[in-house]
């Protein structure tokens, strides 16, 4: 919801001022699935899916850090016996109106640039420069344990910058395991006091 249009001098602000939409994580697990579901711990604020498949079964938590501009992606592999593969799926950067069939459309609509997939390093990458000006960049690398895969994702926006992508990159590659440990910590001990905070403030 960061990511938005700013077209100058517009009339249609719900279409040249409106926020983007970036895409999703598509989950193939290449195996059939029997069950699935989903929990959502608030205290510890993170997310799991756990799908059972006739591999085993497999579970992908989720945390946004509060501190960093990180979304831990975190799958728990060491009860699945097969292979998956996880990548991204981009959404066209325009307006969400713009799909829906019942609103007044503009009669001229500048499309944004079409955006293209990268790769530096480690990283991989998908960059949308858009027509105002700037662009934003989703990137995210793997750290893996035996039994985790630990996708690093960033989202990097700017509306003047031609150089959103290259920040980004550099964001996320100096995001080391230790500060990846450290931003769990101080994600969990900031949700803990909030809670707590909130828990005092209640009424009788």
């Amino acid at each position: 919801t960061d990511v938005y249009e700013h077209r100058a001098n517009s009339e249609d602000k719900l279409f040249d001022k409106a926020r983007l939409p970036l895409g999703y994580f598509d989950l193939d697990l290449g195996s059939a699935i029997l069950q699935s579901r989903g929990d959502i711990y608030l205290k510890e604020a993170y997310a799991v899916a756990t799908v059972l498949t006739d591999q085993g079964k497999i579970k992908v938590r989720t945390t946004t850090l509060s501190n960093d501009n990180i979304i831990l992606l975190e799958v728990l592999k060491q009860d699945f016996r097969g292979k998956y593969s996880l990548n991204w799926v981009a959404d066209s950067a325009i307006s969400p109106r713009m799909k829906f069939s019942y609103t007044q459309k503009p009669k001229k609509y500048l499309a944004n640039p079409a955006g293209k997939n990268g790769r530096q390093g480690h990283i991989k990458y998908y960059e949308q420069a858009l027509t105002a000006g700037g662009g934003y960049t989703t990137a995210y690398l793997t750290r893996s344990t035996k039994d985790t895969d630990t996708y690093v994702i960033t989202v990097g926006y700017s509306q003047k910058s031609t150089d959103f992508t290259q920040q980004t990159l550099a964001y996320l590659k100096k995001y080391r395991v230790e500060e990846i440990n450290t931003g769990l910590k101080e994600h969990r001990q900031w949700w803990a006091s909030y809670f707590k905070a909130s828990t005092l403030e209640l009424p009788d």
